[in-house]
């Protein structure tokens, strides 16, 4: 770990910045627990796209106790997405670098910006880690968060200064799902994970207990 990205692991430590180096993230060993992905329905404050199939066990059964607990504030959580296989991930990311090629000519700058937008193959939607989704009313209908999944831009980031009532609604669903045990990507106000290299770092865990999944259960 070179000196700038231990300066900026501290920082995160002191809560003077909110974000870890990929570094930090990425030296996290991984030690598969076995745990199997099971198939994520639709519960009592819990609502599903298309997307939201497959996760982990453990995932699973949070995702249901949060949005049990939300149900009773006459709330929920919409899923977007679960689980993304490598070879999805891998489109998606070679996607991004052909849409930047007239942005960056230069491949190895337009390889450095696409990781910004696009993770590479072994994220947390690979594991059965990782999960995208929003706070709703009781019919399940989205609420305002100040940005549109999964559009990029700097609203996207949890942080981001927006009028007091979407800022609360982020607050309120980054306090349930951390209450649960996750943690949320910095970047993104609706990615959450457990269990995988990010949530490792956010939570000073030295190992990861998910690994990517190459298959999924027949």
């Amino acid at each position: 770990m070179n000196i700038r990205v231990l300066c900026n692991y501290v920082l995160v430590v002191l809560g003077l910045r909110k974000m870890l180096p990929r570094d930090v993230i990425h030296s996290r060993t991984v030690k598969e627990c076995g745990e199997p992905m099971v198939r994520l329905t639709a519960s009592p404050g819990l609502f599903l796209s298309g997307n939201a199939v497959y996760c982990r066990r453990s995932v699973a059964e949070k995702l249901r106790s949060v949005a049990a607990e939300l149900s009773g504030r006459g709330l929920g959580l919409y899923v977007y997405e679960l689980y993304r296989s490598p070879e999805e991930q891998q489109a998606r990311y070679q996607k991004t670098c052909r849409q930047l090629e007239e942005a960056y000519p230069d491949a190895a700058e337009r390889e450095k910006y696409a990781r910004r937008c696009t993770a590479g193959v072994g994220g947390g939607h690979q594991t059965g880690a990782a999960v995208d989704l929003t706070l709703c009313v009781a019919d399940g209908s989205p609420l305002d968060m100040g940005s549109v999944y999964p559009d990029k831009c700097p609203e996207m980031v949890t942080s981001y200064r927006l009028d007091k009532e979407v800022m609360s609604r982020r607050k309120l669903l980054c306090a349930v799902m951390r209450k649960a045990g996750f943690v949320n990507y910095p970047g993104e106000w609706w990615h959450f994970s457990y269990g995988d290299r990010m949530w490792a770092a956010y939570r000073y865990r030295r190992f990861a207990i998910y690994d990517v999944v190459e298959k999924l259960p027949e």
